[in-house]
């Protein structure tokens, strides 16, 4: 009778072990998983012996693991030294980071907190599920100085994000840190030892003359519909003449576009400042928003919003709609076409033709003064007489 090659030595006083192969490799996995969880507790008793705090001692592991990409150890309270749980030491409030975010958001949505757009949130949402992407964490208080300079260095590095994009992720991820910071879930913010990046200042972007022309002609030659070409007009002269923002155009509705006074009432849930304020139209603006309304309602429209879809009958033209007609222009006309690029501009124009610095800082909606004052410096040829007054000019 041979022998069974896989039958391991017999132990003193014991049977022989007939495990197998498979048999052994579990015993190595649950040797393997003793050493982790014996490490783990080692770790603990040494950490909690020298900082005998247990918030502190859990922040300490999460931005040594975070970097490795693990997870914490599932360690009860109840099994922690008591001294370590006297006093202020104690955690007051334990909470869940993906629960409080998701708190924070709706807050945000319903007016508990300062209502915010749609646009406002989704980049809330976007940032919050980038850091919870790239680092692992259980806890809002886990979110601590440490975790915040790696999230800022790896964008930073590997993402390569340029300054703005840098100042934009923290002011998103900053919101949400100072009502975690309020409802006790946070003790301190993360970023405050971390310096702000500085954003080159740049002069805003315009389009020429011969620009404006081009899109014009492709927009009355290639639009697709009587209608349709009146609509992507009528648009291009809202965001041009008046200077309205995308989501303040796009979300006019019909009483918003008063005929009888020449305004435009742009309503505070649309403003990006959350201000309601009104824009007066200047006479070409009127003449193409009423020929696209005259179209508009040969079409027998009946629906509250002011720009309609040709596609869907009595449904609203879309960011989606706009983002089409953008895509298509700019494949016509032969340059990129940005939606913002006709705000600005508006306003470099404005104040080439008229230097009120503070009308245009009310028609644009700017809450500071300094915001508006950019458009100063866009276009310097104004202060040419000014410059030639100047008495230095005789005496050289």
């Amino acid at each position: 009778m041979s022998e069974n090659p896989n039958r391991r030595p017999c132990p003193q006083g014991g049977r022989p072990d007939e495990r197998g192969a498979r048999g052994r490799r579990a015993s190595s996995r649950a040797d393997q998983r003793d050493t982790r969880y014996l490490a783990h507790a080692v770790w603990w008793q040494a950490i909690l012996v020298q900082v005998s705090n247990v918030r502190e001692a859990r922040r300490s592991f999460v931005s040594a693991s975070v970097v490795a990409r693990g997870r914490l150890p599932n360690v009860p309270e109840s099994r922690v030294p008591q001294t370590a749980l006297q006093g202020n030491d104690r955690r007051k409030i334990t909470v869940n980071i993906r629960d409080a975010h998701d708190q924070f958001l709706r807050e945000c949505q319903d007016g508990t907190l300062r209502r915010r757009s749609p646009g406002t949130i989704a980049n809330y949402r976007c940032a919050f599920a980038l850091l919870t992407k790239w680092f692992v964490f259980t806890e809002a208080s886990d979110f601590d100085e440490n975790v915040a300079r790696m999230f800022l260095r790896r964008g930073e590095e590997r993402n390569n994000w340029k300054p703005a994009s840098i100042v934009a992720f923290r002011k998103n991820l900053s919101a949400f840190i100072k009502w975690c910071i309020g409802k006790g879930y946070i003790a301190t913010d993360p970023f405050r030892n971390i310096p702000w990046s500085q954003i080159p200042r740049r002069l805003p972007e315009y389009y020429s003359e011969e620009e404006i022309d081009r899109l014009l002609y492709f927009i009355s030659t290639r639009s697709a519909g009587d209608l349709n070409a009146k609509r992507d007009r009528a648009i291009i002269a809202t965001l041009l003449l008046a200077g309205l923002r995308r989501g303040e155009t796009i979300g006019l509705k019909v009483t918003d576009v008063d005929f009888e006074h020449d305004c435009i009432r742009v309503r505070a849930e649309t403003a990006k400042n959350r201000q309601p304020r009104v824009v007066m139209m200047p006479q070409r603006l009127r003449q193409i928003l009423q020929e696209y309304w005259r179209a508009r309602e040969g079409r027998g429209v009946e629906t509250q919003w002011f720009w309609v879809s040709t596609t869907y009958k009595h449904h609203r033209f879309t960011k989606d709609g706009l983002k089409h007609l953008v895509d298509r222009l700019s494949e016509q006309v032969g340059f990129r076409v940005k939606l913002h690029k006709f705000r600005h501009t508006f306003a470099t124009q404005f104040y080439a033709g008229s230097h009120d610095i503070a009308g245009l800082q009310q028609i644009l909606g700017h809450k500071d003064l300094n915001t508006t004052m950019i458009y100063a410096h866009t276009l310097p040829t104004h202060t040419a007489a000014s410059m030639e007054k100047n008495p230095l000019n005789q005496m050289i």
